[in-house]
């Protein structure tokens, strides 16, 4: 596994996300660790898929791994972000809900 493969990019990006959101700093640390695991455990599955794409389909491998699973953590990120978004903007009228 090479460095940029182990997903601090997508931990990073979610990070900056919450930390920006004008959401109350009470809220923010549960929002970084529901985050960080969620993105972690993606990031364990992604890895583990790969392998078995590259076993039993190598001619799929490089639209995997070059595309297609990426775009997937990025997109699973969001979903969460918005999800605490969603939650960390109740009852506080600085905070827009989508």
């Amino acid at each position: 596994m090479l460095n940029g493969c182990e997903g601090t990019e997508s931990i990073l990006l979610f990070a900056a996300a919450v930390l920006a959101f004008p959401a109350p700093w009470r809220k923010k640390p549960a929002g970084l660790l529901l985050g960080l695991i969620w993105v972690f455990l993606l990031n364990q599955v992604r890895i583990v898929s790969l392998f078995f794409i590259l076993r039993h389909r190598p001619q799929w491998f490089e639209a995997m791994h070059g595309a297609i699973a990426p775009i997937f953590i990025i997109l699973a990120g969001s979903i969460v972000f918005s999800l605490w978004l969603n939650w960390a903007s109740k009852g506080d009228a600085h905070a827009r809900p989508l």
